[in-house]
C-alpha cells in the first residue's frame, strides 16, 4: 500500500467517526425519554433519603469515646460522599439532556 493510499484510508476513517459521532451527539440532544426524567427524579429523591436518615445522628454531640468518634464521622464522610455521587450523576443526566427541571 502506498502513502496515498494509507492517507486516504485513514481520511475515510475519520469521515465515518466523524459522522458517527454527529450522530451521536444528534441523538443525545433530543428530547429524553420519561424514564431519563425519572432516574434524575429518583437520584435526588436518594440523596434526600440519605440526608434524612443520617440527620438525627449527626446533628448529636459528638460522643467521648474515640472509637465511636471515629465511627461516627465515617459514616457522615460515607453519606456525604454518597450524596455528593448522586448529585453528580443526577446534574450530568441533565446537563446531556437538557432536562429544564426536575
Amino acid at each position: 500500500m502506498t502513502g496515498m493510499e494509507a492517507h486516504s484510508r485513514r481520511s475515510e476513517k475519520l469521515r465515518l467517526d466523524f459522522l458517527a459521532i454527529r450522530r451521536m451527539v444528534r441523538d443525545m440532544s433530543t428530547e429524553p425519554d420519561f424514564s431519563t426524567h425519572d432516574l434524575v427524579a429518583h437520584l435526588c429523591l436518594e440523596a434526600g433519603r440519605i440526608m434524612e436518615d443520617t440527620s438525627v445522628e449527626f446533628a448529636l454531640t459528638l460522643p467521648e469515646e474515640q472509637q465511636q468518634r471515629t465511627d461516627r464521622l465515617d459514616r457522615l464522610h460515607q453519606a456525604g460522599s454518597d450524596i455528593v455521587a448522586l448529585a453528580v450523576a443526577a446534574q450530568a443526566l441533565r446537563r446531556r439532556y437538557c432536562l429544564a427541571s426536575v
